[in-house]
């Protein structure tokens, strides 16, 4: 799983290292969540490395047109029991100590997402979107 970041300030930052989730139920109350940092994928390895951020322009919401700056990938488990259900998840960024909540509740998915193995996920460090979803075609 994959969630966007977009900069939403008015000055470039940077961002290195792993981001900070908790799931959450419908009614935002904690739902078991044990998250390990890794670098390891399924085709390799993901880089640790300071990601710059440019603002996108708009400090009260990044314009749909912004390809987003980074990414936070996620994975987990989906066979070993017990499984939660996630509608929600609450993201820290590093070196942020304001939480952002995104919704896994989405199509085909309207009770949230499901992680097994008592809600253990595995979360890769900050990817730029070169890293995360590779190199755009012209």
């Amino acid at each position: 799983m994959s969630l966007a970041i977009w900069n939403r300030g008015t000055r470039r930052c940077t961002i290195h290292g792993w981001a900070t989730l908790q799931f959450l139920n419908p009614a935002g109350g904690l739902v078991s969540t044990h998250w390990v940092e890794t670098t390891a994928t399924f085709g390799g390895s993901a880089r640790l490395e300071a990601i710059s951020l440019l603002p996108c322009g708009e400090s009260n919401g990044c314009p749909s047109r912004v390809a987003p700056a980074a990414f936070i990938n996620f994975f987990g488990d989906d066979v070993i029991e017990p499984c939660v259900t996630a509608a929600e998840v609450r993201v820290l960024t590093p070196g942020t100590s304001i939480p952002v909540v995104a919704n896994l509740s989405v199509q085909g998915y309207t009770d949230g997402q499901i992680f097994c193995s008592d809600g253990k996920i595995f979360v890769l460090p900050v990817q730029s979107a070169v890293e995360a979803l590779g190199p755009t075609l012209s």
